[in-house]
Formats: C-alpha cells, sequence, structure tokens
C-alpha cells in the first residue's frame, strides 16, 4: 500500500467528499481490487472491512444483497423487534432533517435486516434499485462494506463514503450508521442508518445518530424497569394473598402491618422550566437561578435519563461521539458547584425529585393528555441548543405535539394552541377551529385575523405549510 494522503486516512472524516476526493476514492478501490500500487490508502477501518469482504467472498460488481423477509413476514419480524417499536422517537428526531436533505433513515436487527425505513421518497426508490428495501440483508458477508453491516461488525459508529463500500453499485451513495445496545445485555441487536447520495450525508449525521441511539437504549432501558417493577409487584400481590390465605382477610391496600419503619428522607425538589419565552429557570428550594445554556443543556440531559448516564455518553449527547470526554468533566465541575450533593457521578446522574416541564410534556403526550401538554409547551425546548441529545428530544417533543393536536377537536386546545410558537403558523389548526365555533363567538374575530395574515403569507410566497395538517406521502411532519 502507498503512503496516505491527508484527507483520506482518519478514522471519521470531516466532511462529505468533494468531487475530487470520491474521484481519488474510487481509484484507490480500483487498486485495490487490482492488487496494485494504490495512489494513497484508504481509512484503517475501511481497508479492513474490504478485507474481510473480500475473504467472504463478495463480488464487488455483483454483490448478494438477499431478500431475507418475504414481504408478508415484514410486519410481524418488525414488531418483534424492540427497535420497531420506537419508530415515532426515530421518525421525529431523524425522519424531517432525512427527507430535507435527500436522505433515507433505516433500521437494521442484529444480522443487519432492514426492518423499516423512512424518509425521501425519491433517494427511497432509488434505494430500491440497489436493493436497499424492508427486508434486505446488509451484513458484510452479503454486501460487502456498507455503514450497517461494518457497523455491526466492529460495534461502532460507521460512515463509508461512495468507493468506500466494496461493491461498485454502491459508489453512488455514503452511509452513517450507528449500533444499538440491548439495555438489559449490553449486546448489539440492530443499527440506525441514514443514507443518501455520495456527497448528501455529513460526517456531523453521525452525532446525531449516536444521540438518537442512546435516547432509544435509555427509553428501551425505561420500559425494561418498568416492566420489571410491574412482574415484582404482581409476585409479591400473589405472596401476599398466599401467605394471608389461611389467616383470614388480607388487609386493605395502604394499611400498615407489623412495626412501622423508620421513615427515608424526602430527596430535595429541583424544578426545571426549559420550555417558554423566558429564559431558562431551575429552581432549589424555593430559590430560581438561570443556569448557562451549556449548564441547562447537561440539566435536560440529566432529567431526561434519571437513571444515569456515564462520561462517555453524556459527551456524546452533549458535543458528539468524537468529543474529549475531559471536557464534560470540567462542566460538570462547574454545574457540580451550584448544585452540590444534587449531582452525583459513575454515573452522572441528578439525585433529588426533578419536575421538569419539558419532561411533563412528554408524559402528558405518551397519556393522551393533549390539553396539559399545549398548555405547557409555549415554546421549543432551549431552542437555541445545538447539543445531539436535545436536538433529538427536541424533535420528538415537537412531532408527537403536532399529532396531538391534529387530532383533536377541542376548541379549548385549539385556542391554547394557536397561541404557541408553532401554532401561530398552523393554517390547519385555525381553519378547523373556525369550523368548531359558533358563528357568534366572539373568538372568532381573533382566529380569522390569524387566518387571513397566514394565508397572505402563502399567497406572497413566504409562508410554510401547515405544521396539523399532516406529512405528505412519505415525509414526516416538521416540528
Amino acid at each position: 500500500m502507498g503512503r496516505p494522503r491527508t484527507g483520506l486516512a482518519p478514522a471519521m472524516p470531516d466532511a462529505a467528499p468533494s468531487g475530487a476526493q470520491a474521484t481519488e476514492l474510487a481509484r484507490v478501490h480500483e487498486a485495490y481490487l487490482s492488487g496494485s500500487r494504490t495512489p494513497s490508502s484508504p481509512r484503517s477501518v475501511i481497508s479492513a472491512s474490504w478485507q474481510r469482504a473480500r475473504a467472504a467472498g463478495v463480488d464487488p460488481d455483483r454483490p448478494h444483497v438477499p431478500i431475507v423477509l418475504a414481504a408478508d413476514d415484514i410486519g410481524e419480524a418488525g414488531s418483534a423487534h424492540p427497535l420497531t417499536r420506537l419508530t415515532d422517537l426515530l421518525r421525529s428526531a431523524l425522519v424531517p432533517g432525512a427527507s430535507d436533505a435527500e436522505q433515507i433513515v433505516t433500521v437494521t436487527d442484529r444480522e443487519g435486516t432492514v426492518l423499516w425505513i423512512e424518509g425521501n421518497r425519491r433517494v427511497r426508490l432509488r434505494a430500491e434499485e440497489s436493493g436497499l428495501f424492508a427486508g434486505s440483508g446488509w451484513s458484510e458477508q452479503t454486501a460487502g462494506t456498507n455503514a450497517m453491516g461494518t457497523a455491526l461488525a466492529l460495534g461502532d459508529p460507521v460512515l463509508v463514503r461512495s468507493a468506500e463500500h466494496f461493491a461498485r453499485v454502491f459508489h453512488r451513495w455514503t452511509c452513517a450508521a450507528v449500533p444499538v445496545h440491548d439495555p438489559a445485555t449490553g449486546a448489539v441487536f440492530g443499527t440506525i442508518n441514514v443514507s443518501g447520495p455520495w456527497n448528501a450525508v455529513h460526517p456531523g449525521t453521525v452525532h446525531l445518530l449516536a444521540a438518537t441511539a442512546r435516547l432509544a437504549e435509555a427509553e428501551l432501558r425505561r420500559r425494561h424497569k418498568d416492566r420489571e417493577a410491574r412482574r415484582r409487584a404482581a409476585a409479591r400481590r400473589k405472596r401476599t394473598r398466599a401467605g394471608h390465605a389461611a389467616d383470614g382477610p388480607v388487609p386493605a391496600e395502604g394499611t400498615a402491618r407489623g412495626p412501622a419503619r423508620p421513615g427515608i428522607p424526602a430527596l430535595p425538589r429541583l424544578e426545571l422550566r426549559f420550555l417558554g419565552d423566558r429564559r431558562p429557570e431551575a429552581v432549589l428550594a424555593g430559590t430560581t437561578v438561570t443556569p448557562t445554556l451549556r449548564h441547562a443543556e447537561l440539566l435536560a440531559l440529566l432529567a431526561l435519563h434519571p437513571e444515569g448516564l456515564t462520561g462517555d455518553q453524556l459527551t456524546e449527547l452533549l458535543y458528539g461521539p468524537r468529543a474529549n470526554p475531559v471536557t464534560i468533566r470540567a462542566e460538570v465541575h462547574r454545574l457540580r458547584q451550584e448544585l452540590g450533593s444534587l449531582l452525583a457521578a459513575k454515573p452522572y446522574r441528578l439525585v433529588a425529585e426533578v419536575d421538569a416541564d419539558f419532561v411533563t410534556v412528554r408524559r402528558a403526550l405518551e397519556a393522551g393528555d393533549v390539553t396539559t401538554a399545549v398548555r405547557l409547551y409555549r415554546r421549543r425546548l432551549l431552542p437555541e441548543s445545538c447539543a445531539p441529545g436535545v436536538r433529538a428530544e427536541r424533535a420528538r417533543l415537537g412531532t408527537l405535539l403536532l399529532r396531538s393536536v391534529a387530532g383533536t377537536s377541542d376548541p379549548a386546545v385549539l385556542l391554547d394552541w394557536l397561541a404557541t410558537e408553532m401554532g401561530r403558523s398552523d393554517l390547519a389548526a385555525h381553519e378547523r377551529l373556525l369550523r368548531l365555533l359558533p358563528a357568534g363567538d366572539p373568538r372568532r374575530a381573533g382566529v380569522l385575523v390569524g387566518r387571513g395574515r397566514l394565508a397572505g403569507l402563502r399567497m406572497s410566497g413566504h409562508g410554510h405549510p401547515s405544521p396539523s395538517a399532516g406529512p405528505r406521502q412519505g415525509q414526516a411532519a416538521h416540528p
């Protein structure tokens, strides 16, 4: 192999390939396959993958991308996989941006079989021509070097650009994928992937994918704990009934039996107000402080992960996967100076009874309580934040809220919605509310003014699609 040139060999490139770089990547690929001296070296992760693909007998001209699941079996296989139960999270965090950037989002199982795919409709059709569709298998052993299969082989995030794919037919694509781990066992059980034209996927996409994967793992962990708690509670009830069957009736729930146990000291209460028109606020023991944006991001991520986060996980959610964990330790140290013992380590977590408005909104939406959600969600979560973990949660909340509002016929909820940052630009909600309010209702005047303003903007070409009008076919609503 020849001496590597700057820009081709890093573990994770800093930018999507330019036309000249794509041409050079293609020359490197052809030289590798022919056994001749390469003009430069591929990245080490790519070189190792090419060697595995060649050893597996993958034909670079006719790769075998098998149909693992028939169309009739995809639904059943998908519903049995934990990741496909989180499609709302994945859809809200990734699909809107992917659709705009001419990309598609896929989920695979641990074998590389595609279980779910959404995104830009035109790109999705092109992907199907290349063999990328639900039910197809993308392990390295069958398809050669590709982001999904290589991420599974390594257990690490991977970006595969253009001619870094082993098979020539995939050279017009660039793909990024991250593995997702089973929260119960720690084993990799699937991937989340973004694919698009060779120059359309920026390496920064890996950061968002990694943050989304951590959110997915945290949600799966929470659900697992909930199931275990319900199982233990059911077992306790069964034992209690069995133990008291011969002793007479079981005491009513909440009635003490035996000596009282010492009381457990109550946790301090920490209120986080990160939605609304004001600056983010944290309230501790009746004292209100205004955290910096970075500290607000840290608090938001810890509130979203009450089970705790390792330093690497928190770094990834705050800065992306390539950041130095030393940076997060310095920020946590500064935040601990304000919170004291409320911020614990190993893992990083909040030792407090946390009341966060954005968490309340999420729970309300999951419970179908759109009234509470709209009342609290006046503005987006930390709108100035670019932290991958915050962006993913912000997208998820926005999409869930839009979907819930689009399904309501309650005039009071719609009136509250039109007063929010997102609702003011929702033409469909204005029109739906006008149909619901009686002709003599004085509230119609304000709604008519808002509808007229939006209609005028739409006519002048300055408006935007109504957020609650629902997505077009093959696309997702934008938060």
